[in-house]
């Protein structure tokens, strides 16, 4: 009895992901190749931060005393 069902819901599944897979393959092939960000600049000016990659390697560095830290509180 669970076997037909699993096998009903599985078949059931397969055909859903084969229509979703057939909608996709439509519309990448009907989807203009000039999208808005392909319009852009080559080159766009970066702002820098260096608070990022502070804040970055100082979570890398005490990730590992993270449950030190914890039992001390």
């Amino acid at each position: 009895n669970s076997t037909l069902l699993a096998t009903v819901i599985m078949l059931a599944s397969l055909l859903s992901l084969f229509f979703y897979l057939r909608l996709a393959y439509i519309i990448t092939l009907t989807l203009p190749p000039n999208t808005p960000s392909s319009l852009a600049p080559w080159r766009t000016p970066t702002k820098s931060l260096p608070l990022t990659a502070v804040m970055n390697t100082m979570a890398l560095i005490l990730l590992p005393l993270t449950p030190t830290l914890v039992n001390l509180m």
